[in-house]
């Protein structure tokens, strides 16, 4: 699930690069104010290695090796 996330979040970042999206927005939804711009990668970078830090914490908590011990 974690995974899916993070492909969307990349998607996100990735998708004002596509030549010709803007048009293809405005056809489709007919709303000309709104726009979709690429954010900074200072942005995108602490995300993934927040995620990246947390699913390795959780995997590998000494509370999921005992867990099962009395």
């Amino acid at each position: 699930m974690v995974g899916l996330l993070l492909v969307l979040l990349v998607l996100l970042y990735v998708t004002p690069a596509i030549p010709g999206w803007d048009e293809f927005r405005r056809a489709v939804t007919g709303i000309d104010f709104i726009k979709v711009r690429r954010f900074p990668t200072e942005w995108l970078y602490p995300l993934v290695f927040a995620w990246m830090t947390l699913i390795v914490a959780l995997k590998h908590s000494i509370w999921r090796g005992w867990r099962w011990r009395s």
